[in-house]
């Protein structure tokens, strides 16, 4: 019987120790360690130790504010060396820690704050050009105590982030130790195939995906270990990295807007080791990078979306050890392959659990399938998040620790797991269930088409049908019929072919890589009600 979160305090995954515990200890451990700051508009190199040491200035600065024990910062800034001097700061205050993208519409930026009941908001006015005068009128409007801003110009009524740094560090006390076992970051889904949802997470779920992921499996990352971050903040993946740099205090390099050349040239001049992309980024970066030498790389892990077994294969081609890897904002790193498991493994798994994971597949009723069927995935393990901000949508959180993912799946007799779909991404055509992945994997093979994605829409006759999003290769063209010879030529059922297509320059994604499939379903609605 499993007696959790005892379990988890037993078996040393869970303690009593915070993440600014681990902070300091990383800082006094390796305070020379390199963290760069890739930019175009606040590039800087900063040590561990200097991204400590301003941390307790701005904890000093936000202390000054009104900011204690429980009170939720949200900071809404790129990749910058101040985003990672916020988190240093919030975390040793006890405070929640809410990363929110920069790109978030002035609507989603008030609800995050209405919902998180943010007492200070850190974000800047510009940003590679792009004007956030709406966003910050929004926000000036907004419940807050605090607007601070990063960069030249604060309007009036706001507080310039330098300010917070010229305070006097100080030791920040409290009658109790901080309560590990609290909300202490707050993340909101991408709302990529629906509305975002906040997931609190704990000192404790964070540290122990840290301490046991994919890089230190478990224990302490190899000492030469040096990472890459370039999803973006209010990504799990992001805010994972910006607490392993911190806590091992390893060298990093931070980017702060996807750029595959930039991506693959910084790999070779700062001896990049790990890092994590979407395939989105992996695809384009296997574009550019045979330019660069890109040897070092002992691990790239890929995820955070359908990752097709092509896409591995063609990184091994090219001598990338590309790996995939399955989790959520609700349970950071379930499974993981390894760059070193046979190229079949890692290009057509996703891998086995994690230390101190476990997986079940369930049917309909909640019951165990056998070895080899799909069912929904469940998930149980020490950094599984505390639950959602809103309590009506706890109901995937069961007894025993166990996590309803609404991912389709299976487990093969070596215990590896694959993804096959999403629950919400199966098309029921005339009371048939169809893939949108599969259909997805299917189309990517066409060498005609570069990037797809489908998704459902209604239909009158046959209740749904699938609506297939392709951007092109250069020069080339696809029509239905073209595309149904081919998925029948490679052995798809016919009845699974798209009957719609659209085709674009580009899909719509999140900052952090993925489609957004409910934006997808509104414009297939809207094509279609023009023919």
């Amino acid at each position: 019987m499993h007696t959790l979160p005892v379990d988890w305090y037993r078996s040393g995954w869970h303690g009593t120790g915070s993440i600014a515990d681990a902070v300091r200890d990383g800082a006094r451990r390796s305070p020379g360690s390199r963290v760069h700051f890739v930019s175009a508009d606040r590039p800087s190199m900063q040590t561990i130790g200097e991204l400590y040491e301003r941390g307790m200035r701005v904890a000093a600065g936000l202390v000054a504010l009104g900011v204690g024990r429980g009170d939720a910062v949200l900071c809404q800034l790129p990749n910058w060396a101040e985003t990672a001097i916020l988190l240093r700061a919030v975390t040793s205050l006890g405070g929640v820690f809410v990363p929110l993208v920069i790109g978030a519409s002035p609507d989603e930026v008030v609800s995050a704050v209405l919902r998180s009941r943010a007492k200070v908001v850190v974000t800047a006015t510009a940003w590679r050009g792009r004007d956030r005068t709406e966003c910050l009128s929004a926000l000036a409007g907004s419940p807050i105590e605090h607007l601070v801003i990063v960069g030249d110009d604060s309007p009036a009524g706001t507080t310039p982030w330098s300010e917070l740094e010229h305070a006097e560090p100080q030791v920040i006390t409290y009658p109790m130790p901080i309560d590990t076992d609290a909300t202490a970051f707050l993340l909101f889904t991408s709302g990529s195939t629906g509305t975002p949802k906040g997931v609190r997470h704990s000192n404790n779920t964070l540290l122990s995906e840290a301490r046991g992921g994919p890089i230190a499996r478990p224990g302490r990352p190899p000492p030469d270990e040096t990472l890459m971050q370039v999803l973006p903040p209010g990504h799990v993946a992001e805010l994972l990295v910006a607490v392993r740099t911190a806590i091992f205090g390893l060298p990093t390099v931070v980017m702060d807007e996807w750029d595959p050349e930039l991506a693959a040239r910084s790999i070779e001049r700062y001896r990049v080791t790990s890092t994590t992309l979407v395939p989105y980024h992996l695809k384009q970066m296997l574009e550019v990078g045979q330019r660069y030498d890109t040897s070092t790389i002992r691990g790239l892990m890929v995820g955070a979306a359908g990752v097709p077994s092509t896409l591995i294969e063609e990184a091994a081609r090219l001598d990338v050890p590309a790996f995939r890897c399955y989790g959520c904002s609700e349970h950071p790193t379930v499974v993981a392959s390894d760059p070193r498991a046979p190229l079949t493994d890692r290009a057509h798994t996703d891998g086995p659990p994690l230390p101190g994971n476990q997986i079940r597949i369930v049917d309909e009723s909640l019951c165990d399938v056998a070895t080899g069927e799909a069912g929904e995935v469940m998930t149980r393990g020490p950094e599984r998040a505390l639950g959602y901000l809103d309590a009506e949508h706890d109901e995937a959180f069961l007894p025993g620790g166990w996590f309803r993912t609404g991912d389709v799946g299976r487990v093969d007799q070596g215990g590896r797991l694959t993804i096959t779909d999403r629950l919400k991404d199966i098309i029921i055509r005339g009371g048939e269930n169809i893939s949108a992945k599969e259909v997805e994997d299917a189309l990517v093979t066409h060498p005609d088409i570069c990037e797809v994605a489908v998704v459902n829409v209604s239909d009158a006759r046959m209740g749904e049908r699938a609506c297939a999003f392709v951007v092109t290769a250069p020069g080339r063209v696809v029509d239905l019929p073209s595309i149904a010879e081919y998925l029948a030529h490679i052995g798809l059922a016919r009845h699974k072919s798209p009957e719609q297509l659209v085709v674009v320059s580009e899909l719509p994604r999140t900052d952090a890589g993925k489609v957004v499939k409910v934006a997808l379903r509104e414009m297939a609605h809207t094509e279609r009600a023009r023919t």
